[in-house]
């Protein structure tokens, strides 16, 4: 079994869940070289590098990261930009515990432009001797421990608007911090020449950003992300800092963020449990890698018993280069809770019996996902496309529209 990266925490920065980490988490790279010239090494232990391993991993052909929580950058930046959020942190980090591949992923990305005054942190932090190095030759898979277990799988690390590189993440996080962070335990996206299973909304928009309606109604609920909804039609809990019943998963707290780590793990605090994970036969370049979870809590008691299980295979075939097997079970407290599987999509999709095609033909991309629905039996399956002009961001019977700046 692949061992997961033990991951850094800092429950007040959650350098994992967003764009918004790697800026704060530069900050602790910072001090973290401070101590060390002080004669204090690696003050925050040596998992403090994971984090931007993992941001390594998260990274798309595209020069986007897999979009996890508040992401700015996808308002703002354009494809084929390299340039991620953690560029100062992976030039101290990489320096710092001398790293050529996380010290390679800043001179790639500041290549692609960065601020003027990054010259004057390079020349304080930057450690050339280190060198560089490219990711090809590191395991496709990486696995996360707690507490925010997920996985990313990769086809190969080839980058640019050719590449055949298909990238899947998902997520089983334990907790969740509040602040910029998401109700998606159980998520997943799928990356293939051109973002294909989204995790839709709009940090920043026309409409306004952090904490307005849709920022609260739709991007940080669960409406808005690839899980399982379960309606309640009396449910008030997943409505916490939020006017709308999406029939997503429950807020942990009935304020914004945790104060305190005893507040963050508490018993009731906890969202999901990673059961099991695999890769192989080969670690470095899998045939299979597999998650599943347990994310019973991350619901009220509407829900009884819900595991999520996600295999991403890497078929090595240039016409189908991956699939992927979700599979859910999920008893709820009433039989008549309606229960919705969640595919966004940025183009519409196409749907023909139990089949829903998805495309992405824009801005050079051509990129494909073929989503075959299994269960429930045809007879029982009801598969219903909700979006286009006045529906993007549709919640109970209200669209809390939000146009990218």
């Amino acid at each position: 079994m692949t061992e997961p990266r033990k991951m850094y925490y800092d429950a007040g920065r959650h350098p994992e869940g967003s764009s918004y980490g790697p800026y704060r988490f530069q900050w602790e790279a910072f001090a973290a070289v401070i101590f060390d010239r002080m004669g204090i090494h690696n003050v925050f232990g040596e998992n403090m590098k994971n984090v931007n391993y993992h941001w390594l991993y998260d990274m798309r052909p595209d020069g986007f990261r897999m979009k996890e929580g508040d992401e700015p950058t996808f308002s703002a930046a354009n494809y084929f930009y390299y340039m991620g959020t953690e560029r100062r942190s992976a030039m101290i980090v990489g320096s710092l515990f001398k790293d050529p591949y996380i010290r390679g992923r800043y001179l790639k990305e500041s290549a692609s432009g960065g601020y003027v005054n990054d010259y004057f942190w390079t020349v304080l932090f930057d450690d050339p001797e280190v060198g560089a190095k490219e990711p090809y030759d590191l395991p496709l898979t990486e696995f996360n421990g707690w507490p925010l277990s997920g996985m990313v799988a990769r086809t190969s690390w080839q980058d640019g608007l050719d590449s055949p590189a298909v990238v899947a993440s998902v997520t089983m996080k334990a907790i969740n911090t509040g602040d910029h962070m998401h109700r998606d335990a159980g998520a997943f996206s799928i990356y293939y020449k051109g973002a294909l299973a989204i995790d839709s909304g709009e940090y920043q928009g026309q409409s306004g950003g952090y904490g307005y309606p849709h920022d609260m109604n739709y991007n940080k609920k669960s409406i808005a992300h690839n899980v399982v909804t379960v309606y309640d039609p009396d449910e008030k809990d997943n409505q916490v800092l939020s006017s709308t019943n999406d029939g997503g998963q429950r807020y942990p707290r009935t304020s914004g963020m945790a104060k305190t780590l005893e507040e963050l793990t508490a018993d009731d605090a906890i969202l999901a449990e990673e059961k099991a994970h695999s890769a192989g036969p080969n670690d470095k370049t899998p045939e299979y890698s597999y998650l599943k979870g347990d994310l019973t809590k991350a619901y009220t008691d509407k829900i009884t018993d819900y595991k999520r299980s996600f295999v991403f295979l890497n078929l090595d075939d240039e016409d189908y280069p991956a699939a992927a097997v979700v599979f859910d079970k999920v008893d709820s407290k009433k039989k008549e809770f309606k229960k919705k599987w969640l595919l966004h999509s940025i183009e519409e999709p196409d749907v023909e019996g139990d089949t829903t095609t998805i495309a992405r033909t824009e801005y050079g991309f051509d990129g494909k996902l073929v989503n075959k629905t299994l269960l429930p039996e045809t007879k029982n399956l009801s598969i219903e496309k909700i979006g286009g002009s006045g529906k993007e961001f549709w919640v109970e019977n209200q669209n809390f529209a939000n146009a990218p700046k």
